[in-house]
């Protein structure tokens, strides 16, 4: 028992701030991971100690072992990241939240299996996420978004501004009225600052493909945005 609660205490690192349910989520998946299945030879602690490794895959070796500063780590590097991604695609904190959460979840329990991700961690994690977003939106209804104030925007190139102001609240709403890869490309792309190499790698899809779903989304947040402009401008041209 004093085991258990020593382990919960060195673990709250890798817990993120969560609220409930996606908290115990991942801590009960660590207490599953307690005791990894294979022990740590002399060679692999040699391995671990980082000798002609990258960061990343040492990290990787390390977690395999559950070593717990090693999760922490990774959970502090890239879960800032996935957050971010998930909170521009779904617009709710709440939302989010369950994404980052089962995002680890996944992870933890891949790794328990002895599967998980052998490099490319980064991309992995935004995989699992991107997965869990496209799950979502296919069990819910794109919901009925008033566009007449919502997308109001004095600027000269609403694509440009969509990309420009992506955490206004209008813009998002724009984001919402995309299909999910839509949504995911314009994210990856502008925000995340990706190459379009590495947003088809997690996309899985051709570089081509990508380039036309980023030129398709960026003429449909034209097309949304720009009759919200032109009736703004209108407006204010009446009242002067």
């Amino acid at each position: 028992m004093q085991i258990l609660r020593s382990n919960r205490r060195t673990r709250s690192k890798f817990l993120p701030a969560l609220r409930g349910a996606a908290a115990h989520k991942i801590l009960s998946v660590m207490y599953l991971s307690s005791n990894p299945r294979i022990p740590v030879s002399t060679d692999q602690n040699l391995r671990l100690k980082g000798y002609g490794m990258n960061p990343e895959t040492r990290l990787l070796e390390q977690a395999r072992c559950f070593d717990l500063t090693a999760l922490g780590e990774i959970y502090d590097c890239y879960s800032p990241g996935v957050f971010r991604y998930a909170i521009r695609l779904l617009g709710e904190t709440d939302l989010a939240e369950e994404c980052v959460a089962e995002t680890f979840s996944r992870f933890l329990k891949a790794l328990h299996n002895g599967g998980g991700p052998k490099d490319y961690l980064q991309a992995y994690l935004y995989q699992v996420a991107h997965h869990w977003i496209t799950d979502y939106y296919r069990r819910q209804p794109l919901p009925d978004l008033p566009l007449d104030e919502a997308f109001a925007n004095d600027q000269d190139d609403p694509a440009k501004t969509a990309v420009e102001n992506i955490d206004r609240e209008r813009v998002r709403a724009a984001l919402l009225l995309l299909t999910p890869e839509q949504r995911q490309v314009i994210v990856l792309k502008y925000l995340e600052g990706w190459e379009n190499e590495a947003v088809a790698a997690l996309l899985e899809k051709p570089l081509g493909s990508i380039k036309s779903l980023q030129h398709r989304a960026l003429e449909a947040l034209r097309r949304i945005l720009l009759p919200a402009r032109e009736e703004n401008v209108s407006g204010r041209k009446a009242y002067e």
